[in-house]
């Protein structure tokens, strides 16, 4: 009982000494402004968007596990491969629309936590130097605290757009949409999962760190590591981009036969 009026004034002592760290902060990096960071470190947290990134990836498989093999279910493909136009015309169609469906689905995954950080702490000094958050002091001080966060969610669409790509190919290289679904779950949430269970290398084989981007930017992360495994992941998404586009219609090595059996049959 004696105790209780200065446990009352001492309550906010560990906010004041917060709020004087970051005084002192500032007056060593000219420039930098006082932050309420909560709201940002939320944001930009080890864990990331991970909670919302299985949702995400089983959303977009089942969207778009029949984009090209639907075509080969009911046998237009053949019908694509012999129009001058068709194989690489209704390609890229289908890619760009895919795309472009992807970014609802980024929104629906992204927007929750961003309103609820929003009405919880806000976003106050979006136009102030990155540097006046501590874990970015590393970063160039002409980087604003609005180009960090955009950047950390233009990084995890484009995990989206890679998940859809990478979805695409796989249905236009298995043909089947069942088979596409299974494997792509496999392939994407089993490294999620393995990292859940404590197996922290897997998450290279994952698209975690997309998702992660401004914790791998912070002094706890790795930037160089970050970029390497970007560009291993634009490498990736190219390549199913290419495979998709140069290779759906074509022709099957059952088919070429067929059809040069049959050509040699009338010529006979």
């Amino acid at each position: 009982l004696l105790t209780r009026p200065y446990n009352a004034a001492l309550a906010r002592q560990q906010v004041f000494d917060r709020v004087m760290q970051q005084v002192e902060y500032c007056n060593e990096h000219p420039g930098t402004g006082i932050l309420y960071d909560t709201g940002y470190r939320k944001l930009f947290a080890a864990s990331g968007n991970a909670l919302s990134l299985l949702p995400l990836i089983v959303l977009t498989v089942l969207c778009f596990a029949s984009v090209f093999a639907m075509e080969y279910k009911n046998n237009a493909a053949r019908l694509i491969c012999v129009t001058p136009l068709g194989r690489k015309k209704t390609a890229a169609a289908k890619l760009r629309l895919s795309i472009l469906l992807t970014i609802p689905l980024f929104l629906f995954s992204v927007l929750p936590e961003l309103v609820r950080v929003c009405l919880t702490y806000g976003f106050p000094g979006l136009s102030y130097s990155v540097q006046s958050l501590p874990p970015y002091a590393n970063l160039p001080s002409w980087l604003s605290v609005w180009g960090i966060l955009f950047l950390h969610y233009g990084f995890q669409l484009l995990g989206c757009v890679s998940i859809t790509l990478v979805v695409c190919a796989l249905s236009l290289r298995l043909k089947n949409s069942i088979y596409a679904i299974m494997l792509s779950l496999l392939l994407m949430g089993i490294p999620i999962l393995l990292k859940a269970m404590g197996l922290d290398f897997a998450i290279y084989f994952s698209l975690l760190p997309l998702f992660q981007a401004g914790y791998y930017w912070s002094a706890n992360g790795n930037p160089p590591l970050f970029f390497v495994y970007l560009l291993s992941v634009m490498a990736g998404a190219i390549f199913c981009t290419l495979y998709s586009y140069r290779c759906f219609g074509r022709p099957t090595p059952g088919q070429k036969k067929w059809a040069k059996e049959k050509e040699n049959k009338e010529f006979e």
